[in-house]
């Protein structure tokens, strides 16, 4: 199985940038993601309101707190977020770039959470009842847990692998869509709806 990314420094205060200099203080995200091409810590509880939207074009590292994106949030093809607290999703998250959701990390979502490049879980990422989790790029659950309440859809160009603990539970509905793969190489617990019409690989329990 690949190395799960390692997290990041945690005692990590500051991020230096050209011309910029990010310190951990309470920071709203429209100036957290000012700096394009920057690099920025974050610990503060952020909010993305209904309604409103915000594209991450830089290098973001949450360092434990809260975000809660209740409106539209995009991580760009050059965006990345390290996500070492709590992000909740009610709202849209839109990643085309690099999600990592390190150890002892959570991601929830009961919104909808879309998945085009990278994404890797190596805490807990829960697709809550009512939430839609699609990925059509690589979604990788490391060591980490990953449930699904909700809809998750592994669509055309999709890779899904699991070398932790993945759990589609009752109420649930993972579909592998033709032209997509689900690899298991850890934990699959289906006590949902598991259509498969894609590649299903499995060597796991």
């Amino acid at each position: 199985a690949p190395q799960a990314p390692s997290a990041p420094v945690a005692t990590e205060r500051t991020w230096l940038a050209p011309s910029l200099r990010w310190q951990r203080t309470a920071l709203g995200l429209a100036t957290l993601l000012a700096g394009m091409g920057a690099q920025a810590t974050s610990t503060p509880p952020i909010h993305v309101s209904g309604g409103s939207s915000q594209t991450v074009s830089a290098t973001v590292v949450h360092d434990g707190g809260t975000i809660e994106a209740n409106g539209r949030l995009d991580i760009s093809s050059a965006g990345e977020v390290d996500n070492t607290g709590v992000l909740i999703n009610s709202g849209t998250l839109d990643n085309s770039g690099t999600l990592n959701n390190f150890i002892s990390a959570t991601l929830s979502n009961t919104g909808a959470l879309t998945n085009s490049d990278t994404l890797n879980n190596s805490g807990t990422l829960t697709n809550n009842s009512g939430g839609t989790l699609t990925n059509s790029g690589m979604l990788n659950n490391h060591a980490g847990a990953m449930t699904n309440y909700g809809t998750l859809n592994n669509n055309l160009g999709g890779t899904l692998n699991n070398y932790g603990t993945l759990n589609n539970n009752l109420g649930g509905t993972l579909t592998n869509y033709p032209g997509a793969e689900l690899t298991n190489s850890g934990t699959l617990n289906n006590s949902g709806t598991l259509p498969n019409l894609g590649t299903l690989t499995y060597s796991g329990m």
